[in-house]
């Protein structure tokens, strides 16, 4: 993704013809051309305080490209009397400004008197624009729902380990739920011994062998002289 470049073509008089020709063909280039954004404006020094083309330049933020009839260091001192902020950037049509700070406005000034065809203005903007990419990249997340992120649940339910028997039956250790259910059903299981009824008869019949007892005593009593 590319920030767009404001190209600001100051409209000062043209030195001579071929210069003049030179500049009607750079605004039929600029205008629509991709990242570039053509500003025609009044000459700098020239422009009231409350000009639109002052407004205008005021309002525009980032980098931008300034194209006029003389040199680049009188473009750029242009610039800065009126208010504008920015630091003079090289390109390949200026070989004495150096790489400002990083984070600063870049104004790339360009003195058209040293063109000899429109082609090269365009190639240097081009060029300035290539470098001005902002390039964006997608981190790498990891892959789901592969071979490795696939975890098939215990047929049980549950996340006990599974046991393999010779047979190639695969058996579930039983889980914490389920030994509790076991132990609770234990619980609930009768104890071995004999049911109620069963007891109530043993009861009577060692209440009635205790009355024949008493009885035989009371006999063997009366026959004793």
């Amino acid at each position: 993704m590319a920030v767009r470049l404001p190209v600001i073509l100051i409209q000062s008089r043209p030195p001579h013809a071929a210069a003049e020709k030179l500049a009607d063909s750079l605004v039929g280039e600029l205008i629509g051309a991709s990242g570039l954004d053509l500003i025609l404006v009044d000459p700098l020094a020239e422009m009231e305080i409350d000009a639109i083309d002052r407004l205008t330049l005021e309002s525009l933020e980032g980098d931008v490209a300034l194209l006029d009839w003389k040199d680049s260091s009188e473009i750029i001192r242009d610039w800065r009397d009126a208010g504008l902020v920015g630091e003079r950037a090289p390109h390949d049509l200026e070989s004495e400004a150096v790489l400002g700070v990083a984070g600063v406005r870049r104004v790339y000034a360009m003195d058209l008197r040293v063109v000899e065809s429109y082609r090269q203005v365009l190639t240097a903007l081009g060029k300035i624009q290539s470098e001005r990419m902002v390039k964006t990249f997608t981190l790498g997340l990891p892959l789901t729902g592969g071979p490795q992120a696939e975890r098939k649940p215990p047929l049980n339910g549950s996340d006990s380990p599974l046991i393999t028997e010779q047979g190639g039956n695969s058996l579930a250790e039983p889980s914490q739920g389920n030994q509790a259910k076991s132990a609770s059903s234990e619980l609930e299981k009768p104890s071995i011994g004999p049911k109620a009824g069963e007891l109530e008869k043993i009861r009577g019949a060692n209440s009635q062998n205790k009355l024949d007892l008493d009885a035989l005593m009371d006999e063997f009593d009366r026959s004793d002289p």
